[in-house]
């Protein structure tokens, strides 16, 4: 059993019953709801290790990670109330003041960034359909959520190949793997 968290944010209230009851069924427990402007969202807790992911909400502010970040050298809930009070909604320098392999959800006033290391070591998958969104650290989750995905039999191949996919589309069409050098706000 990994010791690894996870986190969903959406925009559609079926996406996240249905990503909770998944979370729920792997056993996970919730760290924190994140306060999504017009949303959902849960950050869980790593299994077997205590360490706090989630630091907020002051003002409706919060900032969230899976994996490990390591900023200022902190860890835990030190390194996310230094990358909140630090941060002024530029996540190339976040990503060059931290160190780890990550994936980061932090909210400034009604904005929410989200991105990961920039060595996108620690993956985040995303899709988005006209008024409906989906983000998470899981792909299984993601896959789960939709309620329709299409194979792209080019990229399986690609993934059974080389073990990876390049760029930001998966096997599946609906599904983007967000990259180092990218973020969503």
């Amino acid at each position: 059993m990994a010791n690894i968290s996870r986190f969903f944010v959406t925009s559609d209230s079926e996406y996240a019953s249905s990503a909770k009851a998944i979370q729920q069924n792997a056993g996970l427990s919730p760290s924190a709801e994140l306060p999504v402007p017009e949303g959902h969202g849960v950050v869980y807790d790593k299994r077997r290790i205590d360490v706090n992911n989630f630091e907020g909400a002051r003002n409706q502010k919060f900032a969230a990670c899976t994996g490990t970040l390591i900023y200022d050298g902190e860890t835990g809930a030190g390194a996310l109330s230094n990358l909140l009070d630090d941060f002024t909604g530029d996540v190339k320098e976040a990503q060059q003041q931290a160190t780890g392999h990550y994936a980061v959800l932090i909210r400034t006033s009604d904005t929410i960034y989200i991105f990961g290391d920039r060595g996108q070591s620690y993956d985040i998958y995303y899709s988005t359909r006209s008024d409906r969104w989906f983000v998470s650290s899981d792909f299984a989750t993601t896959t789960k959520v939709l309620d329709h995905i299409t194979l792209n039999k080019t990229r399986l191949y690609e993934r059974i190949t080389q073990k990876t996919n390049i760029g930001g589309p998966t096997f599946y069409s609906e599904i983007r793997s967000l990259q180092g050098y990218e973020h969503i706000e």
